[in-house]
Order: structure tokens, then C-alpha cells, then sequence
């Protein structure tokens, strides 16, 4: 396994990435992590081996999920970088944007009024 520093190299190297890739990477983390944990007793490691590999495979999941966080991220950023890209508002978001606007012209005009 690849962990911390290199493994970030190696994943900020490769061009290929996608959804199922990180899905795949968590899922087989997490299938280690339950066969490890579900090993009877007896079938185990000694606990300093057992407890090195429990601690490698829970930073392997935690780093995969980081990883898998900033590529959504920065797929997510790539995809709406333009306005035309956007998603359309909220009706909520509209909403707030009308209140906010009206209050803005009723400040511009209502002071020239006076």
C-alpha cells in the first residue's frame, strides 16, 4: 500500500482518475478492514502486527476519502467555472437575491426622492 506523501504524489500524477476508481479504492480498504476485524482471535496477528495493520488500513481510508473529497471538489469547480456552467438558483436563493436588490434600489432612489 501507498500512504501519506507518496500516495499523493502518485494520485496528483494521474489523469485518469474517476468516481468509480475512488469507489473501488474504498471499497476494498473497507472489505480489508472487515476481514481484519472480523479475523477470530485465535487466526489473528500478534496485537503490535495487528494493531500496525489496523492503523495502516484506517489511514488508507481516511486518505482515499480526502483524496476522493478534493477530486470531487475539483471536478465539481471545473464543471461550473463558467456562468453559462452554473446550476440554475434556488427558489430561495432567488428570492433572497430579489429582496436584496430591491432593497438596494430603494436606498439609490428613495434617498433622491427626499
Amino acid at each position: 500500500m501507498i500512504h501519506g506523501l507518496r500516495a499523493a504524489h502518485y494520485t496528483g500524477h494521474m489523469t485518469d482518475l474517476t468516481d468509480e476508481f475512488f469507489e473501488a479504492a474504498l471499497l476494498a480498504v473497507k472489505e480489508q478492514l472487515e476481514d481484519l476485524i472480523t479475523t477470530p482471535k485465535s487466526e489473528r496477528a500478534p496485537p503490535d502486527q495487528f494493531a500496525k495493520s489496523l492503523s495502516a488500513l484506517m489511514k488508507a481510508q481516511a486518505d482515499t476519502e480526502a483524496q476522493y473529497d478534493a477530486f470531487r471538489a475539483k471536478s465539481f469547480a471545473k464543471k461550473h467555472t463558467r456562468y453559462e456552467d452554473m446550476p440554475p438558483p434556488t427558489p430561495e436563493d432567488e428570492a433572497r437575491f430579489d429582496a436584496e436588490f430591491q432593497k438596494i434600489l430603494s436606498e439609490l432612489f428613495g434617498e433622491d426622492e427626499d
